[in-house]
């Protein structure tokens, strides 16, 4: 009892110690802003929406109409639902999104420490794992945001716990509780399905080679149809996804493959250049990535020795990871996002790296063992540092703080000059489709997705778009904006930010 009482007090004291290391208490109440703001006011918008116009869950709706009356999607979007919840019960507060996020974050770690806890029953390495995933900038970064992809990792982790737990006793409900949450996991996040396929290959080998396994599986067929299940949901889910696009002619969310295949060679380099110098330390400290490099000559070492569960599991999660990163390859050059599931091979690693610890008792005797604690709690430190690093960087630095800061405040003026949130306006300059409109909470059409055959004229004539809002004064002069941006036409300036009639 004490044991585990020192494993969550060491938990609580983690989280606390990142949680006030990051001044999550901060950013905690931000509204989307920093990195990926536009992906941030896509999610956003579905949660207003689901508020404002109190539509039906399927499907969702955001503020552009590039979409015809707005509808898309792209995750499945149960966050976004309930916080739209809190917003009727509690009023419009669109951190409550990242809330929601960051406690199902919280909920991934616990279960890691858990699946931990499988292999190890030394309460300092039960917490290593979790310790240095929750130090990942970038996890940390997207832990509490807008986006789902930390929170489908983190549903994944859950259900990878109730598949050991399915290994180890081989009730059903522990499958069908697992195959449930991967499900979840994948639609909220296709990438998540990486941990989902890796417990299916460990199964299906299961049944063809039974001496990798220590019992019998019963009843494989009626497990079969449970993975089954959840493999057919989640192509269903896709499915669904590619029919709102084509049935409200959509294709701004990205669908399909962008493989390295559809790469030259000059982009190919490029994106390595960019992991190179960019993505590597949002991902790990230096100290981290080579604890990787050694976890991973390990795992190659003493391969047969692991567990046959985790070392199967990391084989089949390392060549996801090699697949993922091959078939989104183009993803990679500014979707740092898109790397957040392939977070599961060293969280793998890390299980592996602890399983070999136990199993060996190295670094045990009188003087090694304080030793390696201290030598973890030294890159433990480091790494925090570094993950403190960049969340100042992404929140405080101005190539991260390029939105007029007059969005966030004009709503209520537009209301006040008699401008409806559901009169459709044409906001510039915005190459996003809902970043602008999100913040002023208005319908409409931005600068994404348009050229010079589709553009405001178009928008004016086959919309009735009632007004132009320009955000920056330059483009009153800049075509075809300069023919609505007339003295005759001002409704009125709020700090700056013009708004024109544009009939």
């Amino acid at each position: 009892m004490l044991k585990t009482f020192g494993v969550w007090l060491g938990f609580v004291v983690l989280v606390l110690l990142s949680f006030l290391a990051n001044e999550s208490y901060k950013t905690f109440f931000y509204r989307p802003c920093s990195a990926h703001v536009w992906r941030q006011c896509d999610g956003a918008s579905y949660a207003l929406n689901y508020h404002q116009n109190k539509g039906p869950f399927l499907p969702p709706q955001v503020h552009h109409r590039h979409a015809e009356n707005g509808y898309a999607v792209s995750e499945f979007p149960i966050v976004y639902f309930l916080a739209a919840k809190g917003y009727d019960w509690f009023g419009f507060h669109d951190y409550y999104i990242r809330w929601i996020h960051y406690v199902i974050f919280i909920l991934g770690l616990i279960y890691l420490v858990r699946i931990t806890a499988l292999f190890t029953q030394n309460r300092w390495l039960q917490l290593v794992p979790m310790a240095f995933t929750i130090t990942s900038p970038y996890l940390y970064y997207y832990g509490a945001n807008f986006l789902p992809d930390v929170a489908g990792l983190s549903i994944a982790l859950i259900g990878l716990y109730y598949y050991f737990k399915f290994s180890e006793q081989h009730t059903w409900w522990y499958l069908a509780l697992s195959v449930s949450l991967f499900t979840l996991a994948t639609c909220l996040k296709v990438s998540a399905g990486i941990l989902f396929l890796s417990c299916f290959g460990h199964y299906f080998f299961s049944i063809l080679f039974p001496f990798i396994r220590t019992k019998n599986f019963r009843k494989p067929i009626v497990h079969l149809l449970v993975f089954g299940l959840g493999f057919a949901l989640c192509y269903a889910w896709v499915q669904y996804d590619r029919y709102v696009a084509e049935r409200y002619h959509f294709g701004g969310n990205l669908f399909g493959f962008y493989g390295i295949w559809d790469c030259d060679t000059h982009t190919i380099l490029y994106i390595f250049k960019r992991l190179k110098e960019l993505w590597v330390k949002v991902i790990f400290s230096k100290y981290l990535w080579i604890s990787m490099g050694v976890f991973t000559l390990l795992f190659i070492r003493y391969f047969k020795q692991i567990d046959s569960r985790l070392r199967l599991i990391t084989l089949f999660g390392g060549i996801g990871v090699v697949l993922f990163s091959l078939g989104w390859f183009k993803t990679f050059d500014v979707h740092d996002y898109y790397m957040i599931n392939l977070f599961c091979l060293p969280i793998l690693l890390f299980l592996c790296f602890i399983f070999l610890v136990e199993k060996k008792q190295w670094f045990h005797a009188r003087y090694q063992y304080p030793l390696f604690i201290i030598l973890l709690g030294a890159i433990f430190y480091h790494s925090l540092l570094k993950c403190r690093g960049e969340q100042h960087f992404r929140f405080n630095d101005p190539v991260y703080n390029t939105l007029n800061p007059s969005l966030y405040r004009i709503e209520p003026y537009l209301r006040s000059v008699g401008i409806k949130r559901t009169d459709t306006v044409v906001s510039v300059p915005d190459p996003s489709p809902n970043i602008s409109l999100y913040l002023m909470n208005q319908v409409g059409y931005s600068e994404a997705y348009t050229d010079e055959h589709y553009n405001i004229d178009v928008f004016v004539g086959m919309s009735k778009a009632k007004y132009l809002i320009v955000n920056d004064s330059s483009y009153c002069s800049k075509p075809p904006y300069d023919k609505y941006c007339r003295r005759d036409n001002l409704v009125g300036q709020f700090e700056g930010i013009k708004i024109f009639r544009t009939n």
